[in-house]
């Protein structure tokens, strides 16, 4: 599956022939052309029935984001998700630089990876390749496996997760790599103590940890979270990765503060604790286990707006229909979506949010839209009725979805809306 972001359709035509082909022109497929890449993929899941689908998006999606939608609706049943590859270009790495002067769009899709490439590795210099080994090991939680590339095949000694070129494939192949990264799944921590553990107290350190990992689609309420870590007695340290009611979220305890910050990690969610002599870090995990987030009902006739101080307010979905800066006609914004809608900066503006607040969007089967700024929403609309005033059906996203205009705000697409968290 090609998306091709322009309308001259040159990956399609370089790939024409090479295999079952199919084309997604014009806009992004995180955003503006989700429901093309969902309806490609069940095309040809029903039509070829084919053992591997490779997606190949625009160089500007977020690999996150088209996981989280591949992980919706009736396609996710039908397909199983394999490692996410993220390609960077090795010939303009900065080694002195902070991420390697790599720019945040492209270090916000090495956060979605599984395996690492470094291309044009003929380009690049030995101190660019050696400084992407450095940064790729440095890399939490660890990649599968990462490679520098030219020309579509391994350079001899950049193998990386596994150390060695996998043995169930010829050696410096691509094909090998990702196959051998396929087959070996993520790297999930355990639960118990960590492997070091039984020789802590025996060096006179004196803590106990333990891990672990869970399903991407499991969520979680990001303040009960926040409560455990927080109140748990003894913590000396705690790192995870979670997916939470207020998006996927990196979480770093240290000294007694917790901080949080939005991550664009999807394969799982996955906790480390530290704590001191005496105290139960498996305890500590099966309190983490039941603060997972109560599933919302989407068809309970509200949106749940949360401010960035915590305060919760629940909207009636009749009251969207009086709020200022309606759309009357949400198709004349983004052409064949018949309905009727409310820029979703007018619900936003409700909680007097400051200048530099990022707006998440729930959805009720627990999927998380990655943090947008509020000032960057642009047209970016509430859908809460059809056309003639009617309910909004499940078929077209409702009661409530969010649609972006091609051009007219940043990736925000989201079906079946029953929060917005402001952050």
């Amino acid at each position: 599956v090609v998306n091709d972001f322009g309308t001259a359709r040159i990956d399609a035509t370089l790939l024409g022939g090479a295999a079952t082909l199919t084309d997604i022109p014009g806009g992004c497929v995180c955003c503006t052309a989700p429901e093309g890449l969902a309806d490609a993929v069940a095309a040809l899941v029903d039509a070829v029935r084919p053992d591997r689908i490779f997606i190949e998006p625009s160089g500007v999606a977020r690999p996150q984001d088209v996981l989280d939608m591949l992980r919706r609706g009736p396609v996710a049943s039908r397909v199983a998700l394999q490692p996410t590859v993220v390609l960077v270009d090795a010939a303009r790495l900065s080694p002195d630089a902070p991420g390697l002067g790599l720019p945040p769009e492209v270090l916000a899709q090495v956060e979605a990876a599984d395996v690492l490439l470094a291309s044009r590795a003929d380009l690049a210099d030995a101190g660019q390749l050696d400084a992407f080994d450095g940064f790729a090991r440095r890399i939490w939680p660890p990649l599968r496996a990462w490679a520098a590339i030219a020309e579509g095949v391994p350079c001899d000694g950049s193998w990386g997760g596994g150390g060695h070129p996998p043995p169930n494939a010829s050696p410096g192949t691509l094909a090998g790599l990702l196959a051998q990264a396929a087959a070996d799944g993520p790297t999930a921590p355990r639960t118990g103590p960590h492997a070091c553990d039984a020789g802590c107290d025996a060096h006179g350190h004196g803590v106990a940890g333990a891990s672990r990992a869970w399903p991407a689609d499991v969520a979680f309420d990001a303040d009960a979270v926040r409560r455990a870590l927080e109140d748990a007695p003894g913590l000396l340290r705690a790192k995870g990765l979670l997916h939470t009611d207020a998006g996927w979220l990196r979480l770093d305890l240290a000294g007694g503060r917790l901080h949080a910050a939005a991550t664009g990690h999807r394969s799982d969610s996955r906790v480390d604790v530290i704590l001191g002599t005496g105290h139960d870090p498996v305890a500590l995990l099966d309190r983490l286990d039941a603060a997972r987030a109560r599933a919302p009902d989407p068809a309970d006739g509200t949106l749940t707006l949360v401010a960035a101080d915590g305060r919760v307010a629940r909207v009636p979905h009749a009251l969207l229909a009086s709020l200022p800066g309606q759309v009357a006609d949400v198709a004349a914004l983004v052409p064949g979506r018949p309905g009727r809608g409310v820029r979703l900066a007018s619900l936003c503006a409700l909680a007097t949010p400051a200048p530099d607040a990022s707006v998440i969007l729930v959805a009720g089967d627990g999927m998380t839209s990655a943090p947008v700024p509020v000032a960057e929403l642009g047209d970016t609309v509430l859908v809460h009725a059809t056309a003639d005033g009617g309910p909004l059906p499940e078929a077209q996203g409702g009661p409530l979805r969010v649609l972006v205009p091609e051009g007219r705000g940043r990736c925000a697409n989201v079906k079946g809306v029953v929060r917005v968290v402001l952050r």
